[in-house]
């Protein structure tokens, strides 16, 4: 009677892990070409990392790689082109607008129902920590947030 080895080698499973690895930097390496030749109104900063993410949020600004404190160590650089840039990550994360406008912090922050930005999941879910909020809230609990805190943020401070 013959034996099947069903068991997969170490050479196997590193080949195996080798191609996966592979396929990820040929995606990374796609989409980075994608968005460099993407024409935009915005000015485009590259970065290594995702200033926020994993790992660069590990790291602060240096003359290599763009960190978690780029926007203070390089305030008077980043927006001398215009007051929305593109942050553009080589290796990690994905790509992001940043803006100095007010009305654009206005519109974000505060925009609730009379704004067509809408939240990503994902940037709210660390403020529902604290319970509903504000910052977490959309639609009608949003406006329910705002009506009670309102007072609060008023003219009179």
């Amino acid at each position: 009677m013959l034996e099947s080895s069903s068991r997969i080698s170490w050479s196997q499973l590193i080949a195996v892990l080798g191609a996966l690895w592979g396929f990820s930097v040929l995606r990374r390496i796609f989409r980075f070409v994608k968005v460099a030749l993407t024409p935009s109104e915005f000015p485009k900063l590259y970065t290594p990392l995702y200033p926020f993410g994993f790992p660069g949020a590990l790291f602060t600004s240096s003359w290599w790689n763009d960190g978690r404190d780029w926007h203070w160590v390089r305030r008077f650089q980043t927006y001398r082109k215009g007051e929305t840039v593109l942050v553009v990550p080589i290796l990690t994360g994905k790509s992001a607008l940043w803006s100095s406008n007010i009305d654009i912090g206005r519109q974000v922050a505060a925009g609730g129902h009379r704004s067509d930005f809408i939240k990503p999941p994902r940037s709210t879910r660390t403020f529902l920590a604290w319970g509903m909020n504000v910052a977490s809230a959309e639609g009608s609990m949003w406006r329910k947030h705002r009506r009670v805190v309102g007072p609060a943020f008023g003219p009179e401070l």
